[in-house]
């Protein structure tokens, strides 16, 4: 997974799920710092459709993610993330570029246009 977020220079970013419901523990799949570009990166291996978040600071946002997938993100600018980083917790969006028609995503997109 590519992500872009020129707000995010310098940031750490993090890749998780929830391997607990009950409790909320998260584990770990991958963490990057934003670079001078505003680009990051992850990877990692899942063996079936996973539901992940991306968090970074106090913002926070999930997706599906498809095995052997990749993703590429565009995080649009918000006038809420160069605020102080403890604030409060709060979401972001992303702009899925070049998602397979066929992904999950594409296929919860098309519901959500639907209903």
């Amino acid at each position: 997974m590519t992500g872009t977020c020129p707000d995010w220079v310098g940031q750490v970013v993090e890749l998780s799920y929830t391997s607990n419901p009950f409790s909320a523990e998260k584990t770990i799949l991958d963490i990057d710092t934003v670079d001078a570009s505003g680009k990051f990166e992850f990877t990692c291996q899942l063996e079936d459709v996973q539901q992940v978040w991306i968090r970074v600071n106090r913002f926070k946002a999930n997706l599906f993610v498809e095995p052997k997938s990749n993703y590429f993100l565009e995080i649009p600018s918000s006038p809420e993330f160069p605020l102080i980083p403890q604030w409060r917790p709060g979401n972001f969006e992303y702009i899925f570029i070049d998602l397979a028609p066929s992904d999950v995503n594409a296929q919860i997109i098309d519901f959500d246009k639907e209903y």
